[in-house]
């Protein structure tokens, strides 16, 4: 599963990995392409049937990108680019080892950051906006907010995490009201409410406890939309960031979430949309699933508006990877 950070799992699968020409060149087109890319659609997709090796590849894309497995990775890639034989028919002269390093460098520079997550692990309950959702509770989870309670996070978590005073506030649950926000914050807010936001207005006296009483009491009020609250907390996000920094969210297996959902296809459409359109190819979406995007839409009911809402969504992906079932044995 790519939740699995374990340092020795995380080791096996660089230095285990046996890339074949084909799953080089694409490694390096999407590492490439994420961080090169000025314009167009920032939409990535992996396709591949079962066994061949599609939630590895994306780790391997994770392993480059995060600043602690970076190194590691690129000098494990570098051997494979080393025997890469860039004469024969069909090669691309570009994988060369001093083009890989020079993008190894940019990478590293930017400072790139990647959100890895199987969709079908976050799944939740609700209907309409369910993967705006799971995209927003990702994205909190990385910049250290509950991923559990949208409304806390952005209404509580944030404001106090600008002040200054969100270390100092969580250290006053744990002594205070005995829970580790870390793992405890929903609970906390669903039963202790009085007394968190008490806390809250002791750092920052200026809050207005009894407006954010009302909101944090009734959830449900709290609006979750793509142009309402995902697109504008990325936005805010990269006003912090360098103009070449980037942002990319791994989803691995996210046909087999969305299935003949025709509500979460064209919720996961207007998302890929939104983020290539307004975030300046800064965010990037690179998902996997079993099969290609006109595949997943057959046996369905309805399938000619499914097909052409599929049709639309391979229009939000300029990059498309296919992986085959051939390569399992050597990286799984």
């Amino acid at each position: 599963v790519v939740s699995n950070k374990k340092a020795d799992t995380i080791a096996a699968e660089i230095n285990e990995y046996i890339f074949t020409d084909e799953l080089l060149e694409k490694l390096y087109n999407l590492l490439d392409t994420v961080i090169n890319k000025r314009t167009g659609k920032t939409g990535i997709w992996i396709n591949g049937y079962y066994g061949s090796g599609k939630s590895h590849f994306i780790k391997y894309a994770h392993y480059c990108l995060d600043s602690v497995t970076s190194e590691q990775a690129f000098e494990h890639l570098l051997q494979a680019v080393d025997s890469y034989d860039t004469t024969k028919k069909g090669s691309k002269e570009e994988i060369t080892p001093s083009n890989l390093m020079l993008l190894k460098k940019k990478i590293q520079a930017s400072q790139c950051d990647n959100i890895m997550f199987n969709v079908e692990d976050e799944t939740d309950d609700s209907s309409g906006e369910r993967l705006t959702r799971i995209f927003l509770k990702m994205f909190n989870k990385f910049r250290g907010y509950n991923a559990n309670d949208i409304p806390l996070a952005l209404l509580l978590e944030k404001y106090l995490d600008k002040k200054g005073k969100f270390e100092e506030f969580k250290a006053l649950v744990a002594t205070e009201l005995g829970y580790t926000w870390q793992y405890d914050a929903a609970q906390a807010a669903s039963f202790e409410l009085d007394g968190l936001l008490t806390l809250a207005h002791r750092l920052v006296p200026e809050l207005d406890t009894v407006s954010l009483h009302g909101k944090l009491s009734s959830p449900e009020t709290f609006n979750i939309g793509i142009n309402d609250t995902l697109i504008p907390e990325l936005k805010e996000y990269l006003k912090t960031k360098d103009p070449h920094y980037r942002l990319l969210f791994l989803v691995d297996e996210v046909s087999q979430y969305i299935g003949a959902n025709k509500a979460l296809l064209l919720n996961f459409q207007n998302i890929v949309e939104r983020v290539s359109e307004d975030c300046n190819n800064q965010v990037w979406i690179a998902c996997t699933a079993q099969q290609t995007l006109d595949e997943v839409s057959g046996g369905v009911d309805g399938m000619v508006d499914i097909h052409d809402e599929f049709g639309k969504i391979l229009g939000r992906f300029d990059t498309r990877l296919s992986l085959q079932s051939n390569d399992a044995a050597l990286i799984t």
